[in-house]
């Protein structure tokens, strides 16, 4: 699926006027299909939508906690009722069974519903003891760090992408995504989603775009944090990016994962097991079974 996908990397940009990449072309990489082009987000696209997540910081970070768990609510209910046009698009463009895309939104789901009913708890003000202090109160209290720009990859284009956004957005934070160019309409589907469920549309945007796109956005002064899924290649540039700017980044990057079968271990289990947890999703997944 991998080499796969950098194939239709390769095809799916064309070139503006400007030597600039103005399109996406969205391939099936199952079937090397095309979907459809959608336009790649300019420097001043990003900029804008940044300007607007600014603005609309005053509004969201002012409601409580369960207010803003209330809106999480209202999207999940809408992904559950528009399931199957979400399980299109992500099948679409990433080639997976309907199960899988039909997991992919079960899970995501989950997460959202942990976040919208624990956020608050999690996030509520904690009391502190004083000490000598009689005729104080102390507090520990959580603020939100402003603009989070979320990188997210293709492999699990509705899960990898929704639970840092809606994490991010719980905590009163807004958010710019930049998914993956091989999977965009996944994300694009989600905004569409939030949107037409009342959500306040100006919180949350969509940068569609290659590698430039993420280095603007990691470089913007108007992102206060960066959150990435993908490789240890492109984690370290941002981190060092980051640093730079003394910017705050959390940074998810697989690993190899080992799977250890006791002696006294069922073997016909074990080797099921070991065949799902190496193989599913064709392997491309952080935490796959590489060595057992």
């Amino acid at each position: 699926m991998t080499e796969v996908l950098k194939k239709t990397a390769e095809e799916k940009t064309t070139t503006g006027k400007n030597g600039q990449h103005s399109t996406l072309d969205c391939i099936n990489p199952a079937t090397k299909e095309g979907i459809t082009s959608i336009p790649v987000d300019s420097s001043d696209d990003i900029n804008n939508k940044l300007q607007k997540i600014r603005g609309g910081l005053g509004y969201w970070q002012s409601l409580s906690l369960k207010d803003r768990a209330r809106f999480i609510t209202d999207v999940r209910k809408k992904m559950v009722e528009r399931m199957y046009e979400l399980i299109d698009v992500i099948c679409s463009e990433t080639g997976k069974t309907r199960f899988d895309g039909q997991s992919e939104i079960m899970t995501t789901a989950e997460i959202m519903r942990f976040v919208s009913k624990k956020g608050p708890k999690i996030l509520a003000d904690e009391s502190r003891n004083p000490s000598l202090l009689k005729t104080k109160k102390g507090y520990v209290r959580h603020l939100p760090s402003g603009i989070v720009g979320i990188i997210s990859p293709w492999n699990y284009p509705l899960i990898l992408a929704a639970a840092p956004v809606f994490q991010a957005l719980i905590s009163g934070n807004g958010v710019i995504l930049k998914p993956s160019e091989y999977t965009p309409l996944t994300a694009l589907k989600l905004k569409e989603i939030a949107d037409s469920s009342g959500f306040p549309p100006d919180i949350f945007h969509v940068a569609i775009g290659t590698g430039e796109v993420g280095q603007q956005i990691v470089g913007s002064p108007e992102t206060d944090m960066i959150c990435f899924t993908g490789s240890v290649g492109v984690g370290r540039k941002i981190a060092v990016a980051c640093a730079e700017k003394l910017k705050p980044v959390i940074l998810e990057m697989g690993g190899k994962d080992p799977m250890y079968v006791a002696d006294d271990a069922d073997l016909d289990r074990a080797a099921n097991a070991a065949v799902w947890g190496g193989f599913s999703n064709a392997g491309q997944t952080c935490i796959a079974i590489e060595r057992v």
